[in-house]
């Protein structure tokens, strides 16, 4: 079976491009982030006792995943925040308290440090009798929020996706012309410019 050669790509810049489309499409990327995060979150066991720096890398996974999760339902320069009406998707109740939950933990905890959530302890203590210098100590909150919502949020992730997967599949049917959002990407072809670090398959 013979392959159809590529159309060549547009800027994203150029008129003509719509941003609600830009956004669907930032926003699949975004949503895999978080849910290839979540997947590997799952990975603790609940049951098992985990050092601080082992509970620090799931924290880690946790934080990242929240970050690209908020990534499409918060406002940034020359797209819109992502529509789940305008693509199909009703959240039930548990799903809606749930965005919530993800969208608060992202805008009062890991992007900005709001005093309300902000869990740390601050004391200090005199190490030697013959000198009167104290140690500060801070003890954090090592704890893992949304553990136990993990699944929830992985099922509620791949709904997202199978969504947005749908309706870019619908656009493509009604004539998608090609287009890039990398200047140096090439035009005939849309090969992306990698940047540095490991590279895939």
């Amino acid at each position: 079976m013979s392959r159809r050669r590529a159309q060549p790509l547009v800027a994203a810049s150029r008129p003509g491009v719509d941003p609600r489309v830009l956004r669907l499409f930032y926003s699949q990327r975004d949503l895999q982030f978080a849910l290839s995060a979540f997947d590997f979150l799952s990975e603790l066991d609940a049951e098992s006792r985990y050092s601080k720096i082992e509970l620090r890398r799931f924290r880690c996974y946790l934080d990242a995943g929240v970050i690209a999760y908020g990534r499409p339902f918060t406002a940034t320069v020359g797209v819109p925040t992502l529509s789940l009406k305008q693509n199909g998707v009703k959240p039930t109740p548990a799903e809606q308290q749930l965005h919530n939950d993800l969208m608060a933990y992202r805008h009062k905890v890991v992007a900005h440090s709001d005093v309300e959530r902000m869990r740390i302890a601050v004391t200090s203590f005199q190490p030697f009798e013959d000198h009167q210098v104290r140690m500060p100590v801070m003890t954090i909150d090592e704890g893992l929020p949304f553990l136990d919502d993990r699944w929830d949020v992985i099922l509620w992730l791949r709904r997202l996706m199978h969504a947005l997967g749908s309706k870019t599949f619908e656009i493509a049917q009604q004539g998608l012309e090609p287009f890039t959002t990398d200047p140096m990407a090439d035009p005939n072809t849309g090969a992306l410019v990698r940047t540095a670090g490991a590279k895939s398959p």
